[in-house]
C-alpha cells in the first residue's frame, strides 16, 4: 500500500523519514521546499513548483516539481495520503 506523504514544515522531516516505505511518495510543500536533501531511492521525492519559486530555488536532481493538477492525481493514485 502506498502512502503519499505531504509535508510543508521542514521541521516535520525528521517525524517523516522515518515512516517512510518503499513505494512511497514524499511532497514537499511551503518552508519544506528547502529540505530537497537526498532521501532514500525506493521513496519518490517531489516538490511543488510554486513554493521553490516563490523562494528562488531551483529543484535539485531527481526531484519531480508538481503543479496543483499533478498534485490531485497522485493523491488519487495513492491508498493513503498522510498530512505532515
Amino acid at each position: 500500500m502506498s502512502i503519499l506523504h505531504l509535508v510543508n514544515r521542514s521541521h516535520s522531516l525528521p517525524d517523516v523519514a522515518g515512516s517512510l516505505s518503499a513505494g512511497d511518495t514524499l511532497v514537499l510543500c511551503g518552508d519544506a521546499v528547502v529540505q530537497t536533501q537526498v532521501w532514500p531511492a525506493q521513496v519518490a521525492l517531489c516538490a511543488m513548483a510554486e513554493d521553490l519559486e516563490a523562494r528562488g530555488m531551483a529543484p535539485a536532481a531527481g526531484v519531480r516539481t508538481l503543479d496543483y493538477a499533478a498534485l490531485v492525481e497522485l493523491c488519487c493514485s495513492h491508498a493513503q495520503v498522510i498530512a505532515w
